[in-house]
């Protein structure tokens, strides 16, 4: 019988051999032009995104964080890693069904060699 903690180990390789990372960046990127106006000078219109981002690079990253951090606390985005990669949280929970699944197909089948001896 797999523990908790071999079934979350699978769970992860699932998630990340079968599902997409979040492209964090862009989901910020995306986010802020969708809630924030759009800026314009003499007539010429700028995505706030990329104006933020050249502009003040420091903001942007440290506004990148928090956004990200509210997408992890909200349960819209999980970290298998601490950090180092995002999936989608469906996905997430799609992967630990499909390891739980795995898990228990093969103590069935470890339960009917075991009967066949």
């Amino acid at each position: 019988m797999k523990t908790q903690k071999e079934i979350t180990a699978r769970a992860h390789e699932i998630l990340m051999s079968d599902y997409s990372e979040v492209d964090t960046r862009q989901a910020f990127r995306d986010w802020m032009d969708e809630t924030q106006n759009t800026v314009e000078i003499f007539g010429m219109e700028y995505s706030p995104s990329r104006v933020l981002e050249e502009v003040d690079p420091t903001a942007f990253r440290c506004l990148e964080s928090e956004y990200t951090d509210s997408q992890v606390s909200d349960k819209q985005w999980y970290s298998p890693d601490d950090g180092s990669s995002y999936y989608a949280y469906s996905d997430w929970g799609e992967a630990q069904e499909k390891a739980q699944v795995d898990a228990d197909e093969e103590e069935e089948s470890e339960e009917e060699e075991s009967g066949e001896e």
